[in-house]
């Protein structure tokens, strides 16, 4: 099935194939919309403003910049007129609340349909994916992905500094 979907690729020299997760294996849009909600709710209590404010403009500040962009949460503040001095204490438990957030995720039937197209012809697949421990373990948790990937064959960068 894959020689006839892909044919200008060896695939006899292929014995390795790996993934990413954010954005790859689920539309990441999915996790943001979701973590956004109590960041949102929390930065709304210490500015003292409306919650879906915040979040409406963080959506659409992500969707701009990507997730590579770490400076969503400060430019909330500095938007809202949070002093300097401030800012540090408030965006640490921003991203602590991102971190340990528990998302609701599925994976979309592509995917589904692809890892198992490529699991019948690979025996092992991998996964790298970035980000904290913890959270990337919930979305693997949450999307199921044990069901193609061996734990062993799976790298999450934030382990590694």
């Amino acid at each position: 099935m894959l020689k006839s979907l892909f044919p200008n690729i060896d695939w006899n020299s292929i014995r390795v194939v790996g993934f990413d997760l954010d954005g790859t294996l689920y539309d990441e849009l999915d996790f943001i919309t979701q973590v956004y909600k109590p960041i949102s709710e929390y930065l709304a209590k210490v500015c003292s403003c409306n919650p879906s404010g915040i979040y409406n403009w963080m959506v659409r500040r992500w969707l701009e910049k990507g997730s590579s962009y770490n400076r969503i949460f400060c430019e909330v503040l500095i938007n809202r007129g949070v002093e300097q001095n401030a800012r540090e204490v408030i965006i640490s438990k921003c991203v602590e609340i991102y971190r340990s957030f528990k998302p609701n995720l599925t994976l979309p039937k592509r995917s589904c349909w692809l890892l198992d197209l490529f699991a019948e012809e690979f025996h092992d697949l991998f996964l790298v994916t970035d980000g904290s421990v913890s959270l990337q373990l919930a979305k693997i948790e949450t999307l199921g992905l044990l069901r193609w990937f061996k734990t062993e064959n799976i790298v999450i960068t934030g382990a590694y500094g």
